[in-house]
């Protein structure tokens, strides 16, 4: 039950605005959305939930997160026993609302979670 209230504590970019807004303030097309949306979004989330399920893997790991948007996948880390997680990204306002997301996910996940830009 863990793993889904961290879900619902996300903030993230894009989604968070509706489509109309969207495409006025990003200029992303609407397939790009429901990319993002249909694929991407949930398979973070199905990683979050195996990170979860897998925690004597993942306790006490430094754990670096590539292109982590919002950081999904560090925060389900981090929350599962993760000694250490850098979530990265290139977009600056992906990293703020990962930032945000490990403040909004409890006192474990401050304690080892950081946001860092990347360029890689």
């Amino acid at each position: 039950a863990k793993i889904d209230q961290l879900q619902h504590r996300l903030t993230h970019p894009v989604l968070s605005k509706r489509p109309s807004a969207i495409d006025r303030s990003t200029n992303v097309s609407s397939t790009f959305l429901i990319w993002l949306r249909d694929i991407v979004v949930r398979a973070a989330a199905i990683l979050s939930r195996w990170l979860w399920r897998h925690k004597p893997l993942i306790r006490g790991q430094t754990i670096l997160e590539l292109g982590a948007g919002v950081g999904t996948a560090g925060l389900a880390a981090a929350a599962s026993g993760a000694r250490k997680v850098v979530i990265t990204d290139i977009n600056e306002s992906a990293l703020r609302c990962a930032r945000q997301n490990c403040e909004r996910n409890g006192e474990v996940v401050q304690r080892s979670a950081v946001a860092a830009h990347l360029d890689w």
